[in-house]
């Protein structure tokens, strides 16, 4: 039984925001490697000027790749965060006109400008502990200590504006358990009839 009904003729977009260390990327891939545990939803791959990482699954473009990408209208969205240019294809959001639903690693900065593109998104939130999240960014070793500390403020400072979140997980065990409540939730947030 696919515990996420399609909503003809478009399906629904999800924003999966977080702080850096909550685990969205680990979650995405836990759910990506897993359809049949998700069928009718389609993770989006995001395009980013950053060389490829085991730790995310992007694709990694170098700037004058993505100038021209972005020139072509390959986008359909795109943002800065953290010195870095991500953008999402638009073959990326197509599964959207068949009626599945996508589900989109977001930047909580940029949501009002998501939302006004596509007023039915659902917010979905993965949250973790802050000593959790700096072990997360300490072991990731993609930063220094000081700028770790930096996204953590960042985050302090983001989290109080987040409003309209439709889902709520707490990623403190196995990417298996935030990824299956997450799913739980979705899914009921799905069979409910969209905002008019």
């Amino acid at each position: 039984m696919n515990p996420f009904p399609a909503a003809p003729p478009h399906g629904r977009l999800i924003a999966l925001v977080g702080a850096s260390g909550a685990g969205k990327d680990t979650v995405l891939r836990w759910i990506a490697r897993h359809p049949h545990d998700f069928p009718g939803l389609h993770v989006a791959r995001r395009s980013i000027d950053r060389p490829a990482e085991p730790s995310e699954d992007h694709e990694p473009l170098r700037g004058a790749e993505f100038d021209a990408l972005l020139r072509s209208g390959a986008f359909a969205l795109r943002w800065r965060a953290h010195g870095r240019r991500y953008a999402v294809r638009r073959s990326e959001l197509e599964p959207l006109t068949r009626g599945v639903h996508v589900l989109l690693n977001a930047s909580r900065a940029h949501l009002a400008r998501l939302r006004a593109r596509h007023p039915d998104l659902l917010l979905a939130q993965l949250r973790a502990p802050e000593a959790l999240l700096r072990a997360r960014l300490l072991a990731r070793a993609r930063e220094s200590a000081a700028e770790i500390e930096a996204r953590l403020q960042r985050n302090a400072r983001l989290q109080p504006a987040l409003r309209g979140v439709d889902i709520d997980v707490v990623n403190d065990a196995t990417p298996r358990d935030a990824a299956l409540a997450l799913q739980r939730q979705l899914a009921a947030r799905l069979a409910a009839p969209p905002p008019r």
